[in-house]
């Protein structure tokens, strides 16, 4: 099923691999689903395709990772409506506070699995969001990110985060000023628009593309899942 519900959507990360890493695709996202809470509005049911589709959007960013697991976030809530006006309340409040908690926009999750390079994808911000606060805050080690990196990297280069048109222009300005969102606004353009960013940042991609893979890591056996 996983398989056929990637295929209809024609989710682009999962299109271009090969038959084995479609293989192990698969696999991690049936083992990303384990013990999730995947909860729609009013505590209602979710369909599994749904269900695929924000798994699918876990496992990308963490594709070149041998292990994962996202220990801290295991409760996804499913919303209808605009998701900058679901983020726009979070951010009212502290967003490390929201600790175990994912919102997905559903029928922008819809929209965004098949064009993400056209519809701000609210998995892969989210996903972003929870690889930070699992890594620069509680020091998970599957990735080699710290808040004083991202920091430096934002100094440098929040500049060119202009040149992404699919972020509004408050997700704009707190990419210039904290390091979490500078983050999740790189890899939201990393995975949406690879080629774009590649050319129009190069630094900032060759930085986050030794983050995120993971020859350049040996400390990242902790809080996961053996594949």
């Amino acid at each position: 099923m996983i398989h056929t519900v990637l295929s209809e959507y024609e989710v682009p990360f999962y299109m271009a691999l090969g038959d084995g890493d479609k293989e192990r695709f698969q696999y991690r996202v049936r083992d990303y689903l384990k013990g999730r809470q995947i909860k729609g509005p009013q505590a209602g049911e979710v369909d599994d395709a749904i269900k695929i589709l924000i798994a699918a959007a876990a496992v990308t960013l963490t594709f070149a990772v041998h292990k994962f697991w996202y220990p801290y976030f295991n409760l996804i809530l499913l919303r209808e409506g605009d998701y900058l006006e679901l983020i726009r309340k979070r951010y009212q409040r502290d967003r490390l506070r929201m600790q175990g908690a994912i919102v997905i926009a559903k029928e922008q999750l819809i929209e965004a699995s098949r064009q993400p390079d056209r519809v701000l994808h609210p998995g892969f911000h989210e996903f972003a969001h929870a690889v930070y606060h699992e890594n620069a805050i509680e020091g998970e080690g599957y990735m080699d990110i710290t808040e004083r990196q991202c920091r430096e990297q934002m100094n440098v280069h929040a500049g060119a985060m202009k040149g992404f048109d699919l972020l509004p222009p408050e997700l704009l300005e707190k990419s210039a000023v904290y390091p979490q969102q500078f983050f999740a606004s790189a890899m939201l353009w990393h995975f949406s628009r690879p080629g774009e960013f590649k050319s129009d940042a190069p630094e900032l991609s060759d930085w986050l593309h030794a983050v995120i893979t993971i020859e350049k890591h040996s400390n990242h056996e902790k809080a996961t899942r053996p594949h």
